[in-house]
């Protein structure tokens, strides 16, 4: 399972995108080449190189990378060289590759030519666009030999771009992207032979942009494998080439939002390609738009029984939600190769395909017909079938022999003539300035004459090109009018001032635009910059933990620039995501409205600093000289008295006036100069409303409640000020923020043995050991605001600004948070601004006699599923309510961070559950939901009634436990490598805490038997929770150590569904599961991309674990020289069933 983290960003991005979107952020370096180049620069030259295409690069350029890998450019100047010895280049942070000469391939490895790995905010490219490497496949292909290397492949490399560059002629594959994320490939030509197994540009990455690119071969043009998500591909010249494609697919295919555009196909095998023969997963979300083909064998092909390809087993590969929109043009001869060919798995038939705007005609003048041909295929146009039933049928076919409308399209002046075989060299090619009939480049060429600095590309293209454009003139096509690129020719000499700065992603909302009023928590300006608002309110407290995304600080925040200067209107996001476009007034409205809000609030606030402290003046503040000043927003009460027991609960001793704004004041005069309302003393607002009723209510803005249910479940406000000796007094900083977030959830009231509400007291001296010993870095404490119903587990708050005092004092939470901090933890607080209690007398609800204060009128203003009040988040005090709430519990009591629950019923007048691409997760196994009452824990589950008689190490190791502890540790383990970029457990979970949560209530005689966390239970040395709880300490210390939380998504190169096995790699760690119940395995062959001996660094079946040792620690892992699933290498292990090793290489122990 997973949660989403609110961002800053995500408050006001409330914005749609489409089913089918592309990239999920931005893409490319975080920083220019000119500014890498300031800080230094790497010359080959210097290093030994020469440019005579005699003397070996490759050492050189090694070298030069090892003094320019933590920050430089490495630079390759023009001339010819020769490549003996491949470059491995590996672990590169904030550098570049600059190659203005030609690399010939002189050696005869296989592998890689060059290889980028591990590597982030990386550019490789060349400044005169003319830069290439020439790998001489001829010499292989002439004596049929294809298993020579491939010129350039880029793993786990992360915000990079390749770009300006050329590839020749490859023995085997030109240029690989494999598990990549946020990247931008383009301006490049790639030239091959006229044979298979010639691959142009191969992508299984995440979130990569690839566009303007010419490539000649016979097989791939640009083709995505799996997995992959987030590919945009557009502008591509397959000029006499295999065609775009994706696949070949196989077990366990994952590949979703692929979006391909603009894609001119000229004599080649296909327009686009779908291709498997068996296997398993899926393919979802693909456009193919904008496609122009002439003399093409075929044009859009889905061949689920590809002869050329061995069976995969399995159903097949489901595809499915696939657009095909505005194809022209001409294939070869249509009455042997129809248009269309959809044949779809008898497993797993394809649904959701739309065709529309689709025109294509056969060029043979002798058989003036062609077929389209679907199998096991539905959806809408031509001979899909309709219907969701999606059953298997036979091949349907339909003959037509007049030519559709529209069919004409454009051609490219630069179609070749004819291939340039095998047997002889190829010559290097120019980079051509045009890729698609009528649409300009996104990026003009380094060469051209008054390049400046390109940065971290944050998408922005015009719109898709349609077929109207497409009848532009030459000279139309030639025009430029995006920012050109950048020029580093002498990269010494570069100046820092020129990077336009640093942009990262940032996320967007999914959903309707709909008449939401945007909650304003955090006003932020969409292009680019945070508003003063931000910076002053909320400072660098708020950026601690609440944005997970890097953006653009503002003044005061950060040394970053802008990247557009002009003023902001609320169409900066469009940069980040360009299908955005179409509602670019919207947006612009949208910001306006934001405007408006900022400017009336300068104008009537004195500005979003005072706005933000609305409880310095709301609520009872005590002045200097002992006044106490009480204000209360309650407009529509006629009359109002503030009462207590410090006047007897007189309405009469002390009334309020009104102001024009529906807000009441009143001054309690000091007595002696100390204030007259006494520390811990009950009072409450008394109002008079139209009908002549009286009402009394908590105040608002109180910040203490009690409750004595000995007399009543209606809390009680009191005024807390404590002498100045008994307020507690911070003694600790706030912790820096942790990479990786490693998050213990938990309740205070529960954590305890006894049955009985614990303390902050008792969380304080026995929870945080236990929390900081166990390994995590931050805590998240759920239901401290107050709430009357202690069984809501705090999702039904009554009073925002009252900690809850069943668990103590304000000054006791206070301690709790210092003591956090002086361990190193970080604590987040979970708030609940998504909805409120109903409750009347001791909530916000009915506050002045009216249903819409602070909540939304009618219906709008009630969730009916949680039975609770909804927030109108467009009015003025509302906003200040809420906002200074956030505030509030920063300054008072020292939270660094927030999780925002129920995000969605605040964005959304439907409430609705939706997620935005992109955003970083937080992913855990189980939380406190599958605990509550009527479920069980995962333990629970595994284990039933043997929990109870058999975790006892003096009882029978059953197979059940046996199972039980053996799945608990994979799926905590698996939930940690593989779900997101944060960790969450919930209290007692770690260990495998029996039952379930059940808060006392009148259901259960109010008991507090299962509202309790038996903690003790891994205390005890004769019981196994010891072992579960071992283990998860371990995990968290291995994750510190090796940091994979914040590392790029793994690659995973073997999911085998008949082994149960699971292989990936993340953050240079091996990860290999088996899941299967009885199954062991012997010198099992996984692969592994990083060569070395590799060691044991977690291992479920440790003894310490409660395992059964079946793996010695000290065992060494070697790899041997073979690619296996993907990888360069492979290493042989033994893997008992239902257990999971870590392997790190043996130098990083």
């Amino acid at each position: 399972m997973r949660i989403n983290t609110l961002s800053l960003f995500s408050l006001v991005s409330l914005v749609p995108t489409l089913a089918l979107a592309s990239l999920s952020g931005s893409v490319g370096p975080l920083t220019s080449a000119s500014t890498k180049a300031a800080t230094k620069t790497c010359n080959v030259l210097d290093y030994g190189a020469k440019a005579d295409k005699t003397t070996d690069l490759g050492p050189p350029l090694a070298s030069a990378f090892a003094d320019c890998k933590s920050g430089g450019l490495v630079y390759v100047p023009s001339g010819d060289y020769a490549l003996s010895t491949w470059a491995k280049l590996s672990g590169g942070k904030a550098w570049a590759l600059q190659i203005d000469g030609t690399i010939y391939r002189t050696g005869t490895d296989g592998g890689n030519m060059i290889f980028i790995e591990h590597s982030s905010d990386f550019e490789l490219f060349s400044s005169t666009s003319s830069g290439a490497m020439q790998g001489l496949g001829y010499e292989y292909h002439k004596d049929n030999k294809w298993s020579g290397p491939r010129l350039l492949r880029l793993y786990d490399v992360t915000d990079f771009s390749v770009h300006d560059f050329i590839l020749v002629d490859a023995p085997a594959f030109h240029f690989s992207l494999d598990t990549c994320t946020n990247g931008e490939v383009y301006n490049m030509a790639i030239r091959g032979g006229n044979h298979g197994g010639l691959d142009g540009v191969d992508v299984w990455s995440t979130n990569v942009w690839i566009h303007d690119i010419e490539v000649t071969n016979k097989d791939e043009c640009v083709t995505v494998k799996s997995p992959s998500k987030n590919i945009l591909v557009e502008n591509i010249y397959c000029n006499w080439s295999g065609g775009c494609g994706m696949g070949s697919l196989g077990k366990d295919t994952d590949i979703s939002d692929i979006t391909y555009r603009n894609i001119y196909t000229w004599n080649s095998n296909n327009m686009m390609f779908i291709k498997s023969n068996g296997g398993s997963g899926s393919a979802t979300n693909l456009l193919f738009e904008n496609f122009i083909g002439h003399g093409n064998a075929y044009s859009f092909d889905i061949d689920s029984y590809w002869a050329s390809m061995s069976s995969q087993g399995g159903n097949g590969v489901e595809l499915s939600n696939i657009t095909l929109r505005n194809w022209k043009g001409t294939e070869e001869n249509g009455a042997s190769r129809g248009p269309i060919k959809i044949v779809c798995p008898d497993g797993a038939p394809c649904y959701d395909i739309t065709i529309e705007d689709f025109a294509m005609w056969t060029e043979d003048s002798s058989r003036q017909r062609q077929w389209y041909s679907c199998r096991n295929a539905y959806g809408t146009g031509f001979c899909l079938k309709s219907g969701s039933n999606h059953v298997a049928y036979e091949a349907t076919t339909t003959t037509v022999s007049s030519a559709p409308s529209g069919y004409s399209a454009a051609t490219m002046a630069a179609d070749l003539k004819t291939d340039f075989g095998i047997t002889a060299s190829i010559p290097i090619p120019t980079i051509p300035t045009s890729f698609y009939p009528g649409a300009t480049p996104y990026s003009a060429l380094m060469a051209n004459k008054g390049s400046t600095a390109k940065v971290r590309a944050v998408v922005a293209p015009s719109k898709p090109t349609t077929v109207a454009a497409a009848t532009s003139t030459p000279a139309e096509q030639q025009t430029s009018t995006s920012t050109p690129a950048p020029a580093v020719e002498q990269p010494s000499q570069q100046s820092p001032g020129q990077s336009a700065g640093e942009v990262g992603g940032c996320p967007f909302g999914n959903g309707r635009l709909e008449d939401t009023i945007i909650p304003t928590y955090i006003i932020v300006d969409v292009s680019f910059k945070l508003s003063r608002f931000a910076s002053s309110v909320l400072g660098n407290k708020v950026l601690y933990l609440i944005e997970p995304y890097q953006f653009l600080p503002a003044a005061g925040m950060g040394t970053s620039q802008a990247v557009d200067s002009s003023p902001p209107d609320g169409t900066g996001v469009i940069q980040l995501d360009p299908w955005l476009e179409p509602f670019r007034d919207a947006l612009k409205q949208r910001f306006s409205f934001i405007e408006g809000w900022v400017k009336a609030i300068n104008e009537t606030e004195g500005g979003l600093e005072t706005f933000s402290k609305g409880y310095e003046r709301f609520g009872l503040n005590v002045q200097s000289n002992g006044d106490i000043i009480y204000r209360e927003w309650a407009p529509n009460a006629v009359q109002a008295q503030l009462v207590g027991e410090f006047n007897n609960w007189d309405v009469t001793a002390h009334p309020m006036t009104k102001n024009g704004f529906g807000v009441w004041e009143v001054t309690v005069p000091a007595v002696n100069g100390a204030p007259a309302i006494p520390h811990d003393s009950k009072i409450k607002i008394s109002m008079v409303i139209p009908s002549g009723e009286r009402i009394y209510r908590i105040p608002a803005w109180i910040k203490r409640v009690v409750q004595d249910l000995s007399v009543s479940p209606t809390y009680e406000a009191v005024f807390w000020n404590p002498p100045t000796e008994k307020q507690y007094k911070f003694q600790y900083s706030r912790p820096k923020r942790p990479e990786s977030l490693r998050i213990y959830e938990a309740h205070v009231g529960i954590s305890s043995p006894e049955t009985k509400v614990a303390t902050y007291k008792e969380f304080t001296s026995n929870m945080l050991p236990r929390i900081k010993y166990l390994g995590y870095n931050a805590i998240q404490l759920m239901a401290i605001m107050e709430h009357a119903y202690y069984a809501s587990f705090g999702y039904q708050v009554n009073n925002f600004f009252a900690a809850s005092s069943r668990y103590g004092t304000p000054e006791d939470l206070k301690e709790l948070v210092d003591k956090a901090h002086s361990m190193g933890l970080v604590v987040l607080l979970d708030v609940v601004h998504s909805h409120a209690s109903k409750n009347v007398l001791d909530g916000l609800n009915m506050f002045d006699g009216t249903d819409h204060l602070y909540f939304h009128g009618g219906g709008k203003g009630r969730h009916e599923l949680w039975d609770s009040r909804l927030f109108n988040y467009g009015h003025h005090e509302v906003l200040r309510f809420l906002l200074s709430n956030l505030r509030f519990w920063m300054e008072e009591y020292g939270f660094d961070g927030f999780r925002f629950d129920g995000v969605t019923s605040m964005l959304y007048t439907h409430h609705g559950i939706g997620t935005r691409h992109g955003e970083k997760t937080i992913a855990y196994a189980e939380s406190h939901d599958q605990a509550l009452v009527g479920d069980k824990t995962l333990m629970m589950w595994l284990c039933d009634k043997e929990m109870y008689t058999h975790m006892s190490v003096l009882t029978e190791f059953t197979p059940i436990i046996e199972r039980g502890m053996a799945l608990h540790k994979l799926i905590r383990l698996v939930t940690h490598g593989l779900g997101g970029e944060g960790y969450l457990n919930f209290e007692g979970n770690e260990f495998g805490h029996p039952e379930w949560l059940d808060f006392p209530r009148d259901g259960n005689n109010n008991s507090f038997w299962y509202a309790r966390r038996q903690l003790n239970l891994t205390e005890d040395h004769l019981l196994r929770y010891k072992f579960l709880n071992d283990f998860d300490r371990a995990m968290q210390l291995t994750e510190e150590k090796y940091g994979w939380l914040h590392s790029p998504q793994a690659y995973v190169s073997l999911k085998n569904e008949t082994d149960k096995v699971l292989v990936f790699e993340r953050a240079g760690l091996l990860w290999i599961f088996n899941f299967h119940p009885t199954n062991s395995f012997t010198d099992y062959r996984v692969g592994v991309e990083q060569s070395g001996t590799y060691r044991i660094v977690l291992d479920t079946d440790d003894p310490a674990f409660g395992g059964l040792n079946r793996n010695l620690k000290e065992t060494r892992f070697f790899t041997t020289d073979l690619s296996w699933n993907g990888r360069s290498n492979f290493l042989q292990v033994y893997i008992p069933t239902r257990t999971a090793l870590v392997l790190a290489l043996e130098e990083t122990l």
